[in-house]
């Protein structure tokens, strides 16, 4: 896959409506919300940044990399679709932001 068929993709979600953005349940009835967008096609790292609605330490892979106050998860020639993008993401947060700083919310 291109790194234009991610983008495309990504404007495909963008054109149905969707919004580039993920929601977590915290205690005490927070969210912590994720915003995405995919990099310039001008820029030397290709991928898709994301940020986070609040400071927590994290503990993301080495796949992860930081750029300023947002991460990335740089372009991978292997990785079919947007979607595979999005569930790496979501796994990051789980694992490097609510399991380790003890955000998991229990759903009754």
């Amino acid at each position: 896959m291109s790194y234009n068929n991610l983008v495309q993709q990504f404007n495909d979600m963008l054109d149905r409506g969707v919004i580039p953005c993920m929601e977590y349940q915290l205690p005490d009835n927070e969210w912590l919300v994720v915003d995405m967008q995919v990099m310039d096609l001008q820029s030397e790292r290709k991928g898709i940044v994301f940020s986070l609605s609040e400071d927590f330490t994290t503990y993301f892979s080495g796949d992860i990399e930081t750029i300023g106050g947002n991460f990335l998860l740089p372009y991978d020639e292997y990785f079919e679709s947007l979607d595979s993008y999005l569930e790496q993401i979501s796994d990051e947060i789980l694992e490097g932001v609510l399991i380790p700083n003890n955000l998991l919310v229990d759903e009754d």
